[in-house]
């Protein structure tokens, strides 16, 4: 018998909201509003999910293209998504060159990392504002916001050990209550001496506190008789399998298990997850009590990473992960062997030190490129920043204007040109899990 291609999937762990609906509400209504109020949810995933029984065979599961195995290893947490703005509200914004995160309808935000287990996701990921070499310095929890209904303000405190400066101010225990814009950065803890200097932040982000839309409509979609089921998951691995379609399907939800060393419980259930067309409505999917629409919780980011490998000085590697929105990284050359400087993501200094003369290396500026990450089609491009006077090549094209877009196996020199080039970054991506 042939063998069978299978996507599997570990969901760790869940969250699940019911609401009444209109039976004409599409799936793109629900991934819209899923997105605005969960803004980790990966909306590509948007997928109903069907419960097998273990004691059936491979090949009577009904796979079709696409399809993936869910094993969900615990029940899920009963939870309640925030409402839409209401008139007067105030909702946030974090930005930091194309990143640009908005959180409307919530009254408590977390900016953070995941923990070590998954489990708990911040409200805002701080893997989009700090470099990954740095996050060992980021508390889980680095920022808490909370909204006061009585006098229809955003305050913040920090609730960890890192640092934490609002304009001028450095954030504690107390309150800080915040309005129009803000420059939030992010410092080592105090006392901590593994990373100098102490006064050289390790990220930094642009906070608006913006009016919401001026609406009444608290829930955007047309109540009715469905009782929506929705879930999100947060899943701790993933699987390309070949079976025979006559294995059971508890022989695969076994050896998932026992290649995870995961225990089994009477709460474990298989589902086979299909992804729903956005234009498809309630009505036309007609779910049963026991099935639920399912969207991927992002626990690390899945997208295209980017790596530069110096030719003069081949240890010399920058590995450049992205996260789900848009953003720039940017190139350049600090001044002098230390203080490092936490905000180049590609800093030059290393490699371009014993390779030119001390004054060329001073006299270089301090920004000379910027890389461009878009999320839409996971591309990255190249620009050069307009306040460098250091020729920028690509392969051997000049980039003086706009930007061109990098592939494996192109070369980014910088320098006069001909043999003179101050360094030359070999490029290479590949997709990556964190």
């Amino acid at each position: 018998m042939a063998l069978l291609k299978l996507l599997t999937t570990l969901v760790q762990s869940s969250q699940s909201y019911s609401f009444p609906v209109s039976g004409r509400v599409t799936m793109r209504q629900i991934a819209a509003f899923l997105q605005r109020n969960h803004p980790n949810v990966h909306l590509n995933t948007l997928e109903m999910a069907y419960p097998l029984a273990s004691a059936r065979r491979l090949q009577d599961a009904g796979l079709q293209t696409g399809d993936r195995l869910a094993l969900f290893l615990q029940p899920s947490r009963a939870a309640v998504l925030p409402d839409e703005n209401k008139s007067g509200d105030k909702i946030l914004r974090f930005k930091r060159g194309e990143t640009d995160i908005v959180i409307r309808g919530k009254k408590g935000v977390l900016v953070g990392k995941p923990d070590d287990a998954r489990e708990l996701l911040p409200d805002v990921d701080v893997r989009h504002f700090i470099a990954p070499h740095l996050l060992p310095y980021a508390s889980r929890g680095c920022l808490w916001l909370h909204f006061e209904e009585n006098t229809r303000t955003w305050f913040a405190t920090r609730p960890g050990d890192t640092r934490v400066m609002i304009d001028e101010f450095e954030l504690s225990a107390d309150r800080l209550p915040l309005e129009g814009t803000r420059r939030v950065r992010f410092f080592p803890p105090p006392g901590n001496y593994d990373y100098p200097p102490h006064d050289r932040p390790i990220g930094e982000l642009t906070l608006h506190v913006e009016d919401g839309p001026n609406t009444e409509d608290a829930f955007p979609f047309e109540t009715g008789s469905h009782r929506l089921r929705l879930q999100t998951g947060i899943e701790s691995a993933s699987y390309t399998l070949r079976a025979s379609g006559s294995v059971q399907l508890s022989q695969l939800v076994n050896g998932l298990a026992q290649h995870e060393q995961l225990p089994l419980s009477a709460a474990t259930r298989l589902y086979l997850l299909r992804l729903i067309a956005p234009e498809t409505t309630l009505d036309m999917l007609n779910p049963g009590a026991d099935m639920f629409l399912y969207a991927t919780v992002g626990s690390g980011f899945t997208q295209q990473v980017l790596t530069l490998r110096s030719v003069l000085t081949p240890n010399s590697v920058f590995t450049l992960p992205t996260g789900t929105q848009d953003e720039e990284k940017i190139i350049g050359c600090r001044r002098q062997a230390f203080p490092r400087d936490a905000l180049l993501d590609v800093d030059l200094y290393d490699v371009l030190a014993g390779q030119i003369a001390p004054l060329v290396l001073n006299a270089l500026p301090y920004h000379q490129a910027r890389l461009i990450y878009r999320a839409a089609d996971n591309s990255w491009w190249l620009r050069a920043e307009d306040s460098s006077d250091v020729p920028l090549f690509l392969n051997h094209t000049r980039v003086t204007g706009g930007v061109l877009r990098l592939t494996s196996g192109d070369v980014i020199s910088f320098g006069p040109g001909g043999q003179e080039t101050y360094a030359r970054l070999e490029v290479e991506m590949a997709f990556q899990k964190e």
